[in-house]
């Protein structure tokens, strides 16, 4: 059985630059298609970073991806 493409969420992993002598972790989940009117979609995510730098600190995210061609 074929799943519908609205049903799928991903889950992503990397590491940022090491710009200012620190790199962060960050992790995080998209939710569920959102279908545009010409028969595109596009997800939500949101996620955190891991606690670095010579002051620890982590930092939040959220937003959308670009509508899928």
């Amino acid at each position: 059985m074929a799943l519908k493409w609205s049903t799928f969420i991903l889950a992503f992993t990397t590491v940022t630059s090491f710009d200012d002598g620190h790199k962060h972790e960050i992790r995080g989940v998209t939710g569920p298609a959102i279908a545009l009117p010409d028969g595109g979609h596009y997800h939500k995510f949101h996620g955190v970073t891991t606690v670095n730098g010579s002051h620890p600190h982590s930092h939040k995210y959220s937003g959308n991806t670009s509508p899928s061609s």
